[in-house]
């Protein structure tokens, strides 16, 4: 038994290890710890079937556990339903545990490994999958304003639209001059394409031991700013946020069905500068009010602005926040408890419309 022992070990081990860079498709069930234990029992059933065939019946012995992998991968297959990437996590991971033990087992039989040996050797997965099982797949990347470049590229084809635009109301300037706050007055810019939402909140899996950050993306914003001191207003629908967990975005659009917009206002940005070149960076703080889930709060953003020489306005806002600020109860579950405090970004690109 011993030799499918230690191979099914061996797979196990490179299993676990494995599992931590792949995309899972569900943190709480499919971590290193139940990669360690799934694998586990592949080992064992190594173990035994080697102990009851043998040497002798080597093409057999190879022949089940080909159809052991092939069944895993038709499971996968069929889970891919419920639980999207599940063949993209769980191929990789059955390749490896069940290549080792085909590969592996008749090269450790002919060593003569004693009968204990299983024994221990399977103790090192089991034990590094439970050390791991916190570290689970996370991405979490800061909102920027998009380079200068990008911004120029994404706007090449709007260039004619947005100067007749600019003209009619008394905004355009030569490329790259200098502007005043009477270039803005009594233009609104609308709120379009590469505008995005970001928010981060801590959260606590039941089922591991150390917490990991939950990041939640969005694109679906609309909105209209206006730098001359009307009030500025984006609206964002809460049930089109989305992370790398479908059953946390099932729940957070199930919870925020009823109430799906949320708005945030800034009756004023503040004074602007005395002249301003295109292409600088500008940062201000300015506050407003969000009304979310039929509560309204204030709130205030860390901003950052740039207007390029097409006239595209570039805005990215920085705040935290707690769901108690808010008056809102905190999206927890009976497996999932998230802290109070939440850090988000908002990043709006928008160019002047009607």
């Amino acid at each position: 038994m011993a030799p499918g022992l230690i191979a099914g070990a061996l797979g196990a081990l490179a299993a676990v290890l494995l599992s931590l860079p792949l995309h899972s498709p569900d943190d709480i069930f499919l971590n290193s710890l139940t990669v360690g234990l799934g694998t586990g029992v592949l080992a064992v059933a190594a173990g035994a079937l080697w102990s009851a065939l043998g040497r002798a019946r080597l093409r057999t012995f190879e022949a089940v556990v080909g159809t052991g992998f092939l069944a895993t991968l038709v499971a996968a297959f069929l889970g891919e339903s419920l639980l999207s990437g599940l063949v993209a996590y769980a191929a990789p991971l059955a390749a490896v545990a069940f290549g080792a033990i085909a590969v592996l087992t008749p090269m450790i039989d002919a060593r003569r490994v004693p009968t204990w040996s299983g024994a221990v050797a399977l103790v090192v997965p089991l034990g590094l999958g439970v050390a791991l099982m916190g570290q689970v797949d996370t991405k979490r990347e800061a909102l920027a304003l998009p380079s200068t470049a990008a911004a120029a590229t994404s706007t090449a084809t709007a260039t004619a639209s947005t100067s007749a635009t600019a003209a009619a109301s008394g905004t355009a300037r030569a490329a790259g001059g200098a502007k005043t706050a009477a270039d803005v007055r009594g233009v609104t810019f609308v709120v379009g394409e590469g505008s995005q939402s970001q928010f981060v909140v801590r959260e606590k899996l039941a089922q591991l031991p150390l917490p990991n950050d939950a990041t939640m993306k969005n694109a679906a914003l609309t909105g209209r700013i206006t730098l001359d001191g009307r009030p500025s207003t984006i609206e964002i629908d809460l049930t089109k946020f989305s992370s790398d967990q479908p059953r946390r975005d099932q729940f957070i659009r199930q919870q925020w069905s009823r109430q799906p917009m949320a708005t945030v206002t800034i009756d004023s940005i503040g004074a602007l500068p005395a002249s301003y070149t295109p292409g600088e960076t500008v940062k201000q703080r300015v506050s407003g009010r969000i009304s979310i889930l039929g509560k309204e709060a204030p709130i205030a953003f860390e901003v950052e602005a740039r207007m390029d020489a097409d006239n595209v306005l570039s805005l990215l806002g920085t705040t935290s926040f707690t769901w108690s600020e808010l008056g809102v109860q905190p999206p927890n579950t009976p497996s999932v408890q998230v802290q109070d405090t939440v850090q988000a970004q908002i990043l709006l690109v928008a160019k002047p419309g009607a």
